[in-house]
């Protein structure tokens, strides 16, 4: 059979290309499986990203799209009486969180601190800029955040 490739968009929709087609709606079975009305699906050949299958005699696979929304969080530094302070806000400038006694916190260390501060913002794909424009990434987990204050990436 002839094999197609479309896309379930965040959405539910099912799309090919730019195009939407009419809405089908994927189910969850208990042990794992997916199934929906109408359709047949290979659980064999299926993970939770593409589903195989055929509708009306041809193979058709599906691939989930996965989107995250970039979330914005400007990080600056200051330094008080505890020492080097960090300060998330966001582009409208609303404080989301500080650190405290930041001097000698890896990057990786500052970002599980600041965990619980952001926590209504996890579930988007968190972009942390620094007033330079530098993009803290993994690469700079290591680094202490004095370091990365003082001589950005």
């Amino acid at each position: 059979g002839r094999s197609e490739v479309v896309t379930i968009g965040d959405d539910g929709r099912v799309m090919r290309g730019t195009d939407h087609w009419s809405q089908y709606d994927l189910y969850t079975t208990k042990d794992g499986g997916v199934t929906t009305v109408g359709w047949n699906i290979n659980a064999d050949k299926s993970t939770l990203t593409r589903i195989v299958g055929t509708f009306n005699s041809r193979d058709v696979v599906f691939e989930r799209l996965q989107q995250w929304k970039d979330f914005i969080i400007l990080l600056a530094a200051g330094r008080d009486e505890t020492g080097l302070r960090l300060i998330c806000s966001s582009i409208s400038g609303k404080r989301l969180a500080e650190l405290p006694n930041a001097e000698d916190v890896t990057w990786i260390e500052a970002r599980k601190l600041l965990a619980k501060q952001l926590q209504p913002y996890l579930t988007l794909r968190l972009k942390f800029v620094l007033p330079t424009g530098a993009v803290l990434t993994t690469r700079e987990d290591k680094l202490l955040m004095s370091d990365i204050i003082t001589s950005p990436p």
